[in-house]
């Protein structure tokens, strides 16, 4: 096995950094499932689309409430 191999256990998958689902974004940006929703049909959050699943990666949500400080 290399070094650079992920173990995976079976009910869960790894990714260079964890998604997040709407649900699991709604603490981290204080605002309403479907604000989150609405936000995500109209592009103004960075997201993934994988099938029919909308994620998130964290820092990219960190990084995009950052943008948005005002002091």
């Amino acid at each position: 096995m290399s070094q650079n191999t992920i173990q995976m256990e079976p009910s869960r998958r790894y990714f260079p950094e964890d998604m997040i689902s709407i649900e699991q974004a709604v603490p981290l940006l204080g605002l309403s499932k479907r604000t989150i929703q609405d936000m995500a049909a109209r592009r103004e959050l960075p997201l993934y689309k994988i099938k029919k699943c909308i994620r998130f990666r964290v820092s990219e949500l960190e990084e995009w409430l950052q943008e948005r400080k005002i002091s």
